[in-house]
């Protein structure tokens, strides 16, 4: 008893086989023959279907008697073509065809499978893309997009709108180029520079050809022959007779060769020492600017407007005190001491000068200047530390309220 449990025990350990569904080769050809086969047939179909649809319209669906369309594949051809473009994808059925034809071959000549599957994947996104973006044209032939397509737009023209629609078709174009096609704006960069290259080199390598000068051949040995009637100009010692012609290229000694040859010093240049605008001067005198314009008039000044009655500078005391107070305030709050200040009113700036107490460095006081126009609430104010000739520190201050400086009192 204890051995047959023993017994039991081990058997049950073992792993259980697996069970899966796998082909032969001799089923994978015959199931690739047919696949492929199959996808011929809906090409052909297709094909026909677009130019018998309209005839064979009346005859789908009836499968009861029999029917002699115009379909290439008669019944069968105008019954699936119907299916699968106009109530279907519309042209881009035509994928699905490839497809099944390509899994045929996958299948007959016992390919790797896994493409296959990004084929399908990819090529159904691909066939919804297609038959989506031709239903924009569904008014010119309603076999462009079919019906999945014509009512997929519809559906997403009425949540979207036309424009939102176009948006999304056109994110999901460039989702596949991204991702299935890999083409990024550096690839088509580098596509059209190499283009471009290409092309430059084409270019240029036949105007080397053109401009390449003939080469004298030393390898051909055949003679030149020359016209009976031409008089041989080989130089002989009695003067140029007349001789006959040979077939042969009369050689030249160096004797003959030597000809006599003319030397000629070239002149020397001339050396101006003087410059040429001097030339001229001595030549015609100096210019008169004034000469073509002897009657001209300088513009008097009663030209410009008067802003005399405008112009005059009003001294706002209120500001002035109030500048004074919080440029005093700010100073004593970095604990700088002023001994005395005065105010010069100009008509856009007043610019108040003062003096600081003993021991105060210029250089602290300089470096305040953002923090008294804070506290003027001024746009901008100028320090200028020290004034020049007076021993004293300046600060000049915008108005608010500028009066009007004339070109007229400027030039007067």
């Amino acid at each position: 008893m204890t051995l047959k449990k023993k017994k039991n025990k081990k058997t049950s350990t073992k792993n259980p086989k697996k069970i899966g569904f796998t082909l032969s080769k001799k089923q994978k050809i015959i199931w690739g023959g047919f696949l492929f086969l199959l996808g011929i047939a809906l090409i052909l179909s297709f094909i026909s279907y677009f130019f018998s649809w309209q005839s064979d319209q009346s005859l789908v669906g009836d499968l009861s008697r029999k029917i002699n369309t115009k379909n290439w594949l008669n019944t069968f051809g105008a019954n699936i073509g119907d299916l699968f473009i106009y109530n279907g994808f519309g042209i881009a059925s035509f994928n699905i065809a490839f497809l099944i034809t390509l899994s045929g071959i996958y299948y007959f000549l016992d390919y790797n499978k896994n493409k296959l599957a990004k084929y399908w994947f990819w090529g159904s996104l691909v066939m919804i893309w297609v038959s989506v973006t031709l239903a924009f044209f569904r008014n010119i032939n309603p076999l462009f997009s079919g019906v999945i397509g014509f009512e997929i737009n519809d559906y997403l023209q009425d949540y979207l709108g036309f424009i939102g629609t176009l948006l999304v078709i056109t994110f999901l174009l460039i989702i596949y180029l991204v991702v299935r096609l890999q083409l990024t704006p550096e690839h088509v960069s580098d596509l059209f520079k190499k283009t471009k290259k290409e092309i430059e080199e084409d270019f240029t390598s036949e105007k080397t050809k053109l401009d390449k000068p003939l080469e004298f051949n030393p390898e051909i040995t055949e003679p030149i022959q020359p016209n009976p009637q031409e008089i041989n100009l080989t130089p002989t010692p009695d003067n140029f007779q007349k001789t006959k012609p040979e077939k042969t290229i009369p050689l030249i000694t160096e004797d003959e060769n030597k000809v006599s040859m003319e030397v000629e010093k070239a002149s020397e240049e001339e050396v101006i020492e003087k410059n040429l605008s001097e030339k001229l001067v001595e030549n015609f005198g100096e210019f008169d600017p004034k000469l073509d314009l002897s009657k001209y008039k300088f513009p008097t000044i009663e030209l410009l407007k008067d802003y005399a009655n405008n112009s005059g500078i009003t001294i706002n005391q209120s500001e002035l005190e109030e500048n004074k107070n919080k440029i005093v305030s700010t100073l004593n709050n970095y604990k700088i001491g002023i001994a005395s200040i005065k105010a010069t009113v100009g008509p856009t700036v007043t610019l108040y000068e003062i003096v600081p107490d003993a021991g105060i460095r210029i250089s602290k006081i300089k470096n305040l200047e953002d923090d008294i126009a804070l506290s003027l609430s001024a746009l901008g104010i100028r320090i200028i530390a020290p004034i020049p000739g007076r021993g004293t520190i300046g600060i000049e201050v915008p108005n608010n309220n500028p009066s009007i400086v004339s070109m007229r009192s400027v030039i007067a």
